[in-house]
């Protein structure tokens, strides 16, 4: 049984931020109680173009995030076992299954000694065959001489013996350099996952480990994303197109710096607002032109670059996977959630199959960075909460609601209809229109 006061932290590194954060398990409930983030300096990077830490920094990134923890542990001097995990890139991630048969001229006695002794040998030589860290071996199915076979309390006389595998792996380097620069990990199955399996253990839904699910991440420089099948990670894509190039667009359109674009589109106007299409004016100078936009514009605008860059990372997935859009549920993260009701820029309908999904963590300001972070430790947690909890988070799962034309808990004192955001600043001034 996991006790209370139980503390768990996650360090994950990206391409230009690390991002570090604890958590304690309390009274049954995930608590965030630590959060801090160390960034690249003079515009480098800590990974390369594959996702491996740089080495003329790992030494230096090493400890710095020490230091970090140990700060952890100090603010709490009464946890005397925190444990540390990593949240590991998923560009470099593969999954395959494979078929090994075994064969014997004269019939032998199969049993489930036999059985597991086979696949001990196929993992050891799958591990010694390639140059990737093998995140997970699972044996999924068995066949004695064609006939599926159960392996529990095996006991059958057969001349060939078929083993399929399905085998989740990373890039060996990328493992090895992200764990290279972390002070301690714990040993075990656990230590570590990948940020999409992160984001989808995230997910509150029921029933999701039966059918395909996509997990989109919206990130700055890129959009990455991958398909579940079964609660499996069986497929990534990306592309290169983030909202980075979004802005640039935005600001292409409305002749402004990119900064100002950004801080407008993420903070400024709630694109689900009923006023926005005629009763919010973007006015502003440049030293070209003069130009007034309305609600409805500035809508087609911002929706027409996010919904083209929804749009590839769709089609990169079409082009791997037959895949109906129209019924597979696609659970978006990232920056696409500082947009106020941004998901109703990437859907047409009322009801669709595209969704925002939001988990509050206690004690977390910002809950759009911590999807990674308490989707992997809830799936360690998971596994001691009591039954009581465990019958709340079920009803939790059951109220889901498709938050598309929705608001969030931060929006919840804004009036709809009345949703519109004042800035004056580089000559931006949004207001109402006369009646």
């Amino acid at each position: 049984m996991l006790k209370n006061n139980k503390t768990f932290t996650t360090v994950e590194i990206r391409k230009s931020v690390v991002k570090i954060n604890a958590y304690r398990v309390l009274k049954n409930n995930i608590i965030s109680i630590f959060e801090n983030e160390i960034e690249a300096k003079n515009n480098s990077t800590f990974l390369n173009e594959n996702g491996v830490v740089r080495d003329s920094i790992s030494t230096l990134l090493k400890k710095d995030i020490s230091a970090m923890i140990k700060s952890i542990v100090k603010e709490q001097s009464e946890l005397k076992d925190n444990k540390i995990f990593m949240v590991v890139p998923s560009s470099t991630y593969s999954f395959t299954t494979k078929k090994k048969t075994i064969s014997s001229e004269t019939p032998i006695l199969m049993t489930e000694e036999y059985v597991n002794d086979c696949f001990k040998k196929i993992v050891k030589r799958e591990q010694q065959a390639n140059n990737a860290y093998h995140l997970d071996i699972e044996l999924v199915q068995v066949k004695i001489d064609g006939n599926k076979q159960e392996v529990n309390k095996l006991n059958v006389q057969g001349k060939e013996i078929e083993l399929i595998i399905s085998i989740k792996s990373i890039y060996k380097k990328v493992f090895e350099s992200h764990k290279n620069v972390i002070e301690k990990i714990e040993e075990g199955k656990d230590s570590y996952m990948t940020n999409l399996e992160a984001l989808y253990n995230s997910i509150q839904r029921p029933s999701k480990d039966e059918s395909d699910i996509i997990v989109v991440d919206w990130k700055e420089d890129h959009i990455e994303a991958g398909l579940f099948k079964k609660g499996a990670f069986v497929e990534y894509a990306s592309t290169n197109n983030g909202m980075n190039s979004i802005i640039k667009k935005i600001s292409d359109e409305f002749g402004l710096s990119d900064e100002m674009s950004k801080h407008y589109l993420y903070n400024n106007i709630n694109f689900d607002s009923k006023n926005i299409l005629k009763t919010v004016l973007l006015k502003f100078k440049n030293s070209l032109v003069s130009k007034t936009l309305s609600g409805e514009q500035i809508q087609l605008i911002v929706k027409k670059a996010v919904k083209n860059a929804y749009k590839e990372i769709k089609e990169s997935f079409v082009a791997k996977e037959k895949i109906d859009f129209y019924v597979t549920p696609i659970f978006n993260f990232g920056l696409i959630q500082e947009i106020p009701n941004g998901i109703s820029l990437i859907s047409e309908a009322k009801v669709s199959s595209d969704y925002v999904n939001q988990v509050k963590v206690i004690g977390a300001l910002k809950n759009n960075e911590h999807f990674e972070s308490y989707g992997l430790i809830s799936k360690i947690t998971s596994k001691f909460i009591f039954d009581e909890f465990k019958a709340k988070k079920q009803k939790i799962k059951n109220d889901v609601i498709n938050m598309q034309f929705a608001f969030f808990d931060d929006f919840g004192s804004q009036n709809q209809a009345s949703g519109q955001l004042y800035l004056k600043n580089d000559g931006i001034l949004i207001d109402k229109v006369e009646a």
